[in-house]
């Protein structure tokens, strides 16, 4: 199963899990969008289900195929590069 954008919202800033609203100003901070659209076929997605790809763009759940990661540390691991 592939990470979400809110996924990695969570793990980077897990006082966040839970709560029923998050400021936009988090995703700023943690440069993460907080919509987005599928790359593949142009869905327009929110970050609960926007899933970074191996190739560096955003996709919904039926476009990504093997393209995601599966796990925060993985995505992290690849986005510090």
């Amino acid at each position: 199963m592939s990470i979400t954008i809110l996924d990695v919202l969570y793990e980077r800033a897990p006082e966040l899990r839970g709560q029923k609203s998050i400021p936009a100003s988090e995703f700023d901070k943690h440069k993460l969008p907080i919509i987005a659209d599928c790359q593949s076929c142009h869905a327009t997605l929110g970050a609960y289900n926007a899933y970074p790809s191996k190739t560096g763009d955003i996709r919904c759940n039926d476009c990504i195929g093997d393209l995601g990661f599966e796990t925060v540390k993985e995505f992290n691991a690849r986005a510090m590069r």
